[in-house]
C-alpha cells in the first residue's frame, strides 16, 4: 500500500468513528428509525467513495502525477466531508451532497482518462460503464442542492439516498463487465481486511472513553475482549477462508464488507450506551442480535462466494450459525437486565464461535 493510499484509510476510518454521532441520540431508551437510516446512509456514503477509489487504485492506479493530483483532491473533499459530520444530519445535507457529488464527479473523470488510455476493450467498457454510474449518481446529487426548503427533510433525504443507492449498487448491473476484468484480488482482499483492521483500531479506542480515572471495571475488560474476538473472526476468515488467487469482480466481497463495517461501527457503540445505561435492555439485545447477525453471516457469505479448499460449508455449519444466533437472543433478552451478565454471555458466544470457526469450518476432521 502506497503512503498516500494509507492516509487516506486513515481519514475514512476517522470519518467513520465520527458518524457513530448520530446514534447518541437516544430518545426513550431507543434510538430512532431516521436516526438508525441516517446513519447507514453515511456509511454507506462513506464507504461508497472509498470503494470506487481502491477498485480504481486497485486495477489503474501506478503512483503516477495526475493520479496522486486526483487522490490529493479526493483526500481534501472527504476531510471536509468528515469535518461536516453532526448528530443533526438535516443541517449538513447540502455538505453531504455538495461533496459526494464532486467526489462522483472526480472519480468518474478518472475512469474516463482511464478508457483514453486503455487499449483492450473491454476495459474500455468497463470504464465507460463505471464511469456513467458515477455521473448519475453525481447528477442526482447535484440536483439535491437546488430541491426546495420547504419540501419535508424525509423526502429531500430520500432524494439524496437514491444518489448513493445509484453509485453503490449500480455496478451490480454490470458484473459481466467487471467479471472480465478482473481486480487483484489478493491485493483487493489485503486491502479491505487492512481498512477493516483500522475500524477494529478505532473500535478498540472506544473502551477509552469509559475509563474514568484509570479505575478499570469489569466492562472495560470484556468490552476490549469482545472486540479482540471478533477481529479474530474476522482474520480466520480472510486468511484462512477464503481463496485468494481466484479471478472474481469482486462484487460479493465489496458489498459483504459494507455490512460487516456497519456491525464493526455500531457494536461499540450499542455496548458502551447500554453500560450508561441510556438505552432500554430490551432494545440493547434486539440491536446487538442484529449486528451480530449482520457480521456472522457476511462473513459466511464471503467464504461461500470465495470458499479455500479443504473448508468445510455444509448445511450444518449454516444450521449452527442460525441455532447458535437464536440462542444468543434468548438468553440476551433474559440477561438483558444484568449488564455484566450480558456482557459475559456475549463475550463466551464469540469465544465459541471462534473455536467452532477453527475447528469445523476451517479444520474440518483435524
Amino acid at each position: 500500500m502506497a503512503p498516500f493510499e494509507l492516509f487516506y484509510d486513515l481519514i475514512y476510518a476517522y470519518a467513520i468513528s465520527r458518524i457513530t454521532a448520530t446514534l447518541h441520540l437516544v430518545d426513550n431508551g431507543i434510538i430512532s428509525g431516521l436516526h438508525l437510516a441516517e446513519f447507514l446512509m453515511m456509511m454507506l456514503v462513506f464507504w461508497t467513495i472509498w470503494t470506487y477509489q481502491t477498485v480504481y487504485a486497485n486495477r489503474f492506479y501506478h503512483h503516477g502525477l495526475v493520479d496522486t493530483l486526483f487522490l490529493l483532491f479526493n483526500l481534501f473533499i472527504v476531510i471536509y466531508l468528515a469535518q461536516a459530520i453532526t448528530p443533526d444530519f438535516s443541517a449538513t445535507q447540502t455538505a453531504f451532497s455538495l461533496s459526494t457529488s464532486t467526489l462522483f464527479c472526480s472519480t468518474a473523470v478518472q475512469y474516463l482518462l482511464q478508457r483514453h488510455e486503455q487499449n483492450q476493450s473491454a476495459v474500455k467498457r468497463l470504464c465507460s460503464a463505471l464511469a456513467g454510474v458515477l455521473g448519475i449518481a453525481a447528477v442526482i446529487g447535484y440536483a439535491t442542492l437546488f430541491l426546495p426548503s420547504t419540501w419535508p427533510y424525509r423526502l429531500r433525504f430520500g432524494i439524496y439516498a437514491v444518489s448513493i443507492l445509484s453509485a453503490a449498487f449500480g455496478p451490480l448491473l454490470f458484473s459481466n463487465r467487471i467479471k472480465t476484468v478482473p481486480p487483484h484480488f489478493d491485493l483487493f482482499t489485503e486491502r479491505y481486511s487492512e481498512f477493516i483492521l483500522l475500524l477494529f483500531g478505532e473500535a478498540i479506542i472506544t473502551v477509552s472513553t469509559s475509563i474514568q480515572e484509570l479505575h478499570i471495571t469489569p466492562f472495560n475488560i470484556l468490552y476490549y475482549l469482545i472486540i479482540v474476538l471478533l477481529f479474530a473472526t474476522y482474520l480466520c476468515m480472510q486468511k484462512l477462508g477464503i481463496d485468494h488467487q481466484r479471478k472474481t469482480g469482486a462484487l460479493v466481497w465489496i458489498h459483504s464488507h459494507y455490512f460487516i463495517a456497519v456491525a464493526i461501527a455500531l457494536l461499540p457503540v450499542l455496548l458502551l450506551e447500554f453500560d450508561q445505561q441510556q438505552l432500554a435492555p430490551f432494545f440493547t439485545s434486539f440491536m446487538v442480535t442484529l449486528t451480530l447477525a449482520l457480521f456472522y453471516f457476511n462473513l459466511y457469505w464471503n467464504m461461500r462466494a470465495y470458499r479455500a479448499s479443504g473448508i468445510d460449508l455444509s448445511g450444518k455449519r449454516l444450521f449452527y450459525l442460525f441455532f447458535s444466533l437464536m440462542l444468543w437472543a434468548l438468553f440476551s433478552w433474559l440477561s438483558a437486565q444484568w449488564p455484566t451478565v450480558f456482557l459475559s454471555g456475549l463475550m463466551l458466544y464469540l469465544l465459541a464461535n471462534l473455536l467452532y470457526l477453527w475447528q469445523f469450518i476451517l479444520h474440518p476432521g483435524k
